[in-house]
């Protein structure tokens, strides 16, 4: 038989669920979709996709680690198994705005200059001079590959780090209230 603890009834590891649920979407439909585009519209699509992001999530992922703040709070702080997963999951909560605003910053720029049209799509190869070329983005890019689809796919990897945090704190949020 089930024994939930005793938890005041908040859907914790609900609040969660958007921020992560969009994330997820991000990299798994979202991106793959957008990836075929030509460069200059995948760039302004991925735009569009960041703007709604940024109004969205967070929002949400403060309200969730309130919410978790809350409920750590009346389950006994840190001085209580459920008090301090739920306190781990407040903070897990919010990390993926520190972790945009650090990781993901410097490929998150050069998409918005793409994609704002501040500077004009490249190649993954640059002209040097006399017939030689160079990688114009480093290791692993593919011949023509415009810069906006290769910034894209390491857009991908690193969103998908991001949404390990709310999943994190959903996940502490269920073993908050779930006895295993």
């Amino acid at each position: 038989m089930l024994r939930l603890r005793s938890v005041p009834p908040l859907p914790a590891p609900h609040t969660t669920a958007n921020p992560g649920t969009g994330m997820a979407t991000g990299f798994s439909i979202t991106m793959p979709a957008i990836s075929l585009a030509p460069p200059k519209l995948a760039a302004k699509q991925w735009l569009a996709v960041y703007n709604s992001g940024i109004l969205v999530a967070p929002p949400l992922a403060l309200t969730a680690a309130a919410a978790f703040g809350y409920l750590s709070f009346r389950a006994g702080g840190f001085g209580s198994t459920a008090g301090g997963l739920l306190a781990g999951a407040g903070i897990s909560a919010a990390c993926f705005i520190p972790y945009t605003l650090t990781v993901m910053a410097s490929t998150n720029g050069k998409l918005l200059d793409l994609g704002n049209g501040r500077v004009q799509e490249q190649t993954a190869a640059a002209e040097l001079g006399e017939g030689e070329t160079q990688p114009l983005l480093g290791e692993g890019q593919a011949g023509e590959m415009g810069e906006a689809h290769v910034l894209i796919g390491r857009w991908r990897a690193l969103n998908f780090g991001r949404a390990l945090w709310p999943a994190t704190a959903a996940a502490l949020g269920f073993a908050a209230i779930f006895p295993w």
